[in-house]
């Protein structure tokens, strides 16, 4: 007989298993094996085994009938037999080994429990690989072009394994993600260069993988030049206006800045349901990329690896925390600045350097820069490249979940001054890197005289880097893996810090409410069960994203741009306009949100517009093709054809002055026309006009509204009056020496 002490992390890690194996069992997408069945007999190797039969008999034993085990109701539990007689139909038949005892009392130290867990997440994830490969005869197939070497398997798997291994490591150490103020914020104790690196890839993620180089392959680099300088632009007025206002709330949702700005809930609910449904939306595209690289590579169903992402991304998201996004977001950094640095460098060695890449790219007109015409139907212009990044990366870098859960949870507004200062320069050289592997891969197709796009090879232009690394890696071990791990390190970075974000503000604004008497300890898994939850919901989007016909770039502003839009143009009027009132805002938000999406769902019916570059050409194809020549005349339009016709990027600065203008007008018609009493706004929850001309000052700390906060600045507060108390002594002393 053994005893045991179940954790929520590990009755989290079991459920997040079960679950997502359920759901590829139930699609058909992977072998049956991977099922209840195949846990349990992959557990029974492991001393691990029985902790969980006890954790399943705990919560499942009216459920789950081929469990007999005997169990307490206290937090240990005690195994005494597992009946094999009444075991479950299609169950391995074998009894068990001999369970190994493990004292209740946690005898066993915090390494060997990290390596067991280690260990056996890194076995689930290496079996799910290798049934999901042999389900489509990756290895059997006949086509040499799509099949994935071992070492290829391996290097995807250490990268997923890793970060498993990093998550189930963060719910093991410290506070064990027992509160929500550790969970969601680490209790404001993250260190400034992980901080840094997880901001930059969070939002530079597999988007910017995949986009960059067929933005590059079809339009050239001027998306570079306007759209990075500009947003970093905006990052820097954020920082000088904004962030004192937001740092000093106190506050685990961001959207609950407008209860305490409007004294009323309403808009905080309003926004929280935009600002999640807006991060599902981007977290469905960051999902589609690399499944788009999978069904080029290795002609694996979109489905499969959507949800086998999905699964490991919430699994480690809902054990670790916040730490384990910011730290699995450094190894997954890591790997993607290796990886794309490693394609550059064959790919420009192919075409004889990067200065052939560049006298390439002269030739067909890749590095000119934006124009400066003041055309709305023209793509990327120099001036609305400014009236749209700037205000993007303001909003995205500023008044977003994911990037308020970075800088207020570093320990102070200083430290938060210096992380998003340093995010300038690594945003722009991640970007830069990004072009420059697509310039280069640009290259080596022209060298080859064959354009894979033109020729059918591949049908849309986010394949490009994807095809090269299939063609080129052919008989090179390792290359294919390693892409695959970019881009799965990629969106993980990104969908982990959405995950954690929307389960914060779904649970700080909408249920927390309903369970008033909640522990902190529940309300921490119950955030778990809600990660989960958004990484399947992302899933199914992004498989209904995939008949787009469009690029990665184009495909997330125009399903962004209806929400985001509006949604800055409410946090906008907030914090600039002391006299808007609550309901001007949300007729503003709605407003904005209706005439953003009327114009940008109908430009879908509109022709694609045709990039008017020169084409590398097929004259060096290997087999005979016959192409219409790329000769379309300009379309001309009529009626509202005209205003669908505007470039996706005005989407954008569009619904965000639709809203504020909107807001403002209908809150000076409700405070002429209405009979309640106006609200009193404080002067801290607004950008005064002394902050916009100084670019704000340091203000004093703001105490927080949201008590689970209030520990952590009693803590600053104690430090400061022990302190004071000193010095009081000090001086006391001196008194009586003088005296």
């Amino acid at each position: 007989m053994a005893s045991f002490r179940v954790t929520p992390e590990l009755f989290s890690l079991f459920c997040g298993v079960r679950f997502y194996f359920g759901i590829f069992n139930a699609a058909n997408l992977i072998s049956p094996c991977l099922s209840v069945q195949f846990v349990v007999s992959l557990l029974r190797e492991h001393s691990y085994y029985a902790i969980f039969l006890a954790i399943v008999q705990h919560r499942f034993q009216r459920h789950i009938s081929f469990f007999t085990t005997r169990v307490s109701r206290s937090t240990s539990f005690t195994i005494t037999q597992v009946d094999a007689e009444n075991a479950h139909e299609g169950m391995v038949e074998r009894r068990p080994r001999p369970l190994r005892r493990v004292a209740a009392t946690g005898h066993v130290t915090r390494v060997s429990r990290l390596c067991r867990t280690v260990a056996l997440s890194t076995i689930c994830m290496i079996k799910a690989l290798k049934h999901v490969f042999k389900l489509h005869k990756l290895y059997n197939s006949k086509n040499t072009t799509k099949m994935l070497s071992p070492v290829d398997c391996i290097v995807l798997a250490l990268l997923l394994c890793s970060s498993l291994a990093i998550g189930i490591y963060q719910s093991l150490t410290g506070g064990k993600q027992r509160t929500r103020a550790e969970f969601v914020l680490n209790n404001r104790q993250l260190k400034v260069i992980p901080t840094v690196i997880s901001y930059t890839v969070s939002y530079q993620s597999a988007i910017a993988v995949l986009g960059a180089p067929a933005e590059y392959y079809q339009w050239g680099i001027p998306y570079l030049l306007a759209g990075d300088f500009f947003m970093a632009l905006g990052m820097i007025l954020f920082e000088r206006l904004a962030l004192p206002t937001f740092y000093n709330l106190g506050v685990m949702s961001i959207y609950e800045y407008f209860e305490l700005r409007y004294g009323n809930s309403i808009v905080k609910r309003m926004m929280s349901f935009l600002g999640v449904l807006k991060a599902v939306l981007y977290m469905s595209v960051n999902v589609l990329g690399p499944s788009i690289a999978l069904e080029t590579m290795t002609g694996l169903p979109l489905e499969a690896a959507i949800f086998l992402m999905a699964a490991c991304c919430a699994i480690y998201t809902s054990l670790g925390g916040l730490r384990a996004v910011i730290w699995t977001d450094v190894i997954q950094c890591l790997v993607m600045v290796l990886g794309l640095i490693v394609f550059l460098i064959y790919a420009s060695a192919e075409v004889g350097g990067i200065g052939d890449v560049i006298r390439i790219g002269k030739y067909y007109d890749r590095l000119k820069y934006a124009e400066f015409t003041p055309s709305l139907r023209t793509r990327i212009t120099a001036l609305h490249s400014l009236t749209t990044f700037a205000p993007l990366g303001y909003m995205v870098y500023g008044v977003d979940q994911a990037a308020y859960q970075r800088y207020a949870s570093l320990p102070s507004l200083s430290k938060s001054r210096l992380v998003l200062w340093l995010m300038v320069p690594c945003n722009l050289m991640y970007g830069a890197l990004c072009y420059a592997v697509g310039a280069s891969v640009f290259a080596y197709f022209a060298n080859q005289g064959c354009d894979p796009l033109q020729s059918g090879e591949i049908s849309r232009a986010n394949q490009v880097l994807p095809y090269f690394v299939k063609t080129f890696f052919e008989n090179r071990l390792g290359g294919k893996g390693l892409f695959l791990a970019v881009l799965y390190g990629a969106s993980l970075s990104s969908i982990s810090s959405i995950l954690s974000g929307c389960a914060a503000n779904t649970w700080e604004d909408h249920l927390k409410g309903l369970f008033p008497r909640m522990s902190e300890l529940r309300a921490a898994i119950a955030n778990r069960v809600l990660v989960m939850f958004f990484a399947l919901l992302a899933s199914a989007i992004a498989i209904a994203c995939a008949s787009v016909q469009s690029n990665l770039v184009q495909m997330l502003m125009t399903l962004n741009s209806g929400i985001a839009g509006p949604a800055l143009g409410v946090f906008l009027l907030a914090s600039t306009n002391k006299r808007s009132e609550w309901r001007g805002a949300i007729i503003g938000c709605l407003v904005g949100i209706g005439f953003t999406c009327w114009i940008a769902f109908n430009a879908l019916n509109l022709a694609p517009v045709v990039s008017e570059l020169e084409t590398i050409g097929i004259d060096q194809c290997m087999h005979n093709i016959t192409v219409v020549p790329n000769t379309v005349p300009a379309p001309e339009y009529s009626g509202f054809n005209k205003i669908y016709a505007i470039s996706f990027l005005w989407y954008f600065p569009i619904g965000c002055l639709t809203t504020m203008i909107i807001g403002g007008i209908s809150s000076e018609l409700f405070k002429f026309f209405g009979s309640q009493k106006p609200f009193t706004v404080q002067d801290k929850y607004v950008i005064s006009y002394k902050d916009a001309l100084t670019f704000g000052g340091n203000r004093s700390r703001v105490e927080p509204e949201n008590p689970a906060m209030q520990e952590m600045v009693d803590g600053e507060e104690l430090e400061k009056l022990a302190q004071e108390d000193i010095g009081m002594i000090n001086k006391d002393k001196e008194e009586l020496e003088s005296k």
